[in-house]
């Protein structure tokens, strides 16, 4: 996290500097998602997120005791967190139409018909498996075992696998398939991402948005996953301009994995 951050304020200043030299290069170019109404006000608000996600990280990383994470692991716990996620997106929409930014422009809602934007999502969930499957199995294989050993499970499948009732299973798909695809993208895609994109260029943007998204699921097995899947949702974005599409994606890749648990 440490050297993400440090790339993004590197970028920031570098760029910054490139525009003041050539004011002629429109370096937000490119793709769909739309920039014109961010201001430096949402680069300093981006950076208080990342500053945020940054201390979040401190607790996890000082965990060393199975039993206590995963006993940590409850329903009341799912539902704190996923309505803290969603209080997060909540701020960031508030700031968009405090502004007098309409938020169904601003995240093109209004842009794709219902039935294009499930087609899009379940062509982008083929790409996404067909992508983060290879590359799961190159991190793991190549990076995480010969430093780590075999990775264990994750603690909330084992918690969804051998301790969840009914009532628990069914609090992890409403978070996993519908609160967290909602508040992440538009977290992510929908605010933090064209902020950098508007203060730097997109593939840079894409980069440092999606390896912090990956950061802070707490998982470094997935880590390379997770970042190229963020990456390809951000894609989708691009290339519809609807904030939908990247939702859509998201909830049915996430959907598809528990269905697979």
């Amino acid at each position: 996290m440490q050297i993400a951050l440090i790339a993004f304020a590197i970028g920031v200043g570098v760029f910054s500097l490139a525009r003041s030299t050539r004011p002629e290069i429109d370096f937000s170019q490119g793709g769909n998602v739309w920039t014109g109404p961010l201001q430096i006000g949402d680069l300093v608000v981006t950076c208080l997120f990342f500053a945020l996600f940054f201390i979040t990280l401190r607790g996890p990383a000082l965990a060393v005791d199975d039993e206590a994470t995963k006993s940590a692991i409850s329903s009341p716990s799912i539902i704190l967190g996923s309505m803290l996620m969603l209080a997060l997106a909540g701020f960031l929409v508030l700031i968009v139409v405090g502004r007098g930014i309409s938020a169904v422009e601003f995240f093109g809602l209004d842009r794709l018909k219902p039935w294009h934007t499930i087609v899009w999502a379940v062509l982008g969930c083929v790409v996404c498996f067909a992508a983060v499957i290879p590359v799961s199995i190159i991190w793991l294989s190549e990076f995480i075992t010969p430093v780590f050993g075999e990775p264990k499970m994750q603690d909330m499948i084992i918690f969804y696998r051998e301790t969840a009732t009914p009532v628990d299973r069914l609090i992890i798909v409403i978070s996993a398939c519908l609160i967290a695809p909602l508040a992440e993208e538009v977290i992510f895609r929908g605010y933090l991402y064209p902020v950098l994109k508007r203060f730097t260029e997109p593939v840079f943007a894409a980069i440092i948005v999606s390896v912090i998204f990956a950061i802070i699921h707490h998982n470094v097995a997935a880590l390379a996953p997770l970042a190229t899947l963020s990456i390809l949702l951000i894609i989708s974005y691009e290339l519809t301009a609807s904030l939908w599409v990247p939702i859509a994606i998201h909830s049915l890749f996430n959907g598809v994995n528990l269905l697979n648990t």
